[in-house]
């Protein structure tokens, strides 16, 4: 019980802090640094999803009882690509508006993929006896670098 509710404080958190940039900013109609993040984002964000679909994909951490690990697709390079996407999107949009308040929600939205992200990581090395070598063959969410 306290495992779900600690991953729905994660996922309140997540949330909460993609809504408040997103809501706080309106992209630019013109082509510019930040639109190219945020479509890039939703590129990698669907690629994710395709192939993951196999495995039931979830927002929480907790692996689901019938989860297959993927290392398929963008999971051949990085552990977590869908952190990856969030977090693009979300620069995409702090970049169109660059103040204090988006700058502190992404920070905090930052720290919260973090530690969901080690949590998870924890939980799925239980899970699936293979995946301490997966974990060595990739990234855990910026390919060839962390």
């Amino acid at each position: 019980m306290k495992k779900q509710i600690f991953a729905t404080l994660l996922i309140v958190v997540q949330f909460s802090a993609i809504g408040i940039i997103i809501y706080r900013t309106n992209l630019e109609a013109t082509f510019n640094f930040g639109n190219a993040l945020v479509f890039l984002s939703v590129a990698i964000g669907f690629w994710a999803l395709y192939s993951m679909s196999k495995s039931k994909f979830t927002i929480s951490p907790i692996p689901r009882k019938k989860a297959e690990l993927v290392n398929n697709g963008p999971y051949g390079f990085i552990r977590h690509p869908m952190y990856l996407a969030v977090l693009m999107l979300c620069l995409g949009y702090v970049i169109q508006k660059t103040d204090f308040i988006n700058i502190l929600t992404y920070t905090i939205l930052s720290l919260n993929l973090l530690i969901k992200l080690h949590w998870e990581e924890k939980l799925l090395t239980e899970k699936f006896e293979n995946y301490r070598f997966y974990q060595q063959k990739t990234k855990k969410i910026i390919p060839f670098i962390f």
